[in-house]
């Protein structure tokens, strides 16, 4: 018992458990090549993905861009207003290209079309920018004296 203590002693740890993990390496060597390229792939997979919806948040933004822009813009040249509508139609900000538009032909005294802007904004994602549009057709609803519809 007191030799193998002895042995024990003398031998360096950091060398054998090295040696360990080097044999584990060469016994496990193609699973861990497998696992490293699923691993690579993976990665890969994941920054294409983050890429193409980064290119995606920066055409949306863009697009927001545009419709606040003309927006502050169409009181001064009306003929914007086809842009406008165009730029309404589309993507994930169109809502608030509807709010817009409804704010300016409320502005302009002009209901029937404020109203049916308003109505093109869908009750289904209930935001800041559904419950401004509902003020707003209240509000058209007042001045009409539809006192029921307004409440």
């Amino acid at each position: 018992m007191k030799r193998l203590k002895r042995k024990q002693l003398k031998s360096d740890e950091f060398v054998t458990t090295f040696g360990k993990v080097v044999s584990f390496m060469k016994k496990w060597q193609r699973e861990f090549k497998i696992g490293g390229v699923a691993l690579f792939f993976a990665i890969c997979a994941f920054l294409c993905v983050q890429f193409i919806q980064s290119k995606n948040i920066k055409k949306q933004n863009i697009l927001l861009g545009n419709i606040f822009q003309l927006s502050s813009e169409i009181n001064e040249s009306p003929e914007k207003i086809t842009e406008l509508e165009n730029l309404s139609g589309k993507g994930k900000y169109s809502r608030i290209g509807f709010l817009k538009l409804g704010v300016y032909w409320f502005e302009q005294g002009d209901f029937k079309k404020a109203l049916d802007q308003l109505n093109k904004i869908s009750a289904k994602k209930k935001d800041l920018v559904y419950y401004q549009s509902r003020d707003l057709m209240g509000q058209i609803l007042v001045k009409q004296k539809n006192y029921d519809g307004a409440i």
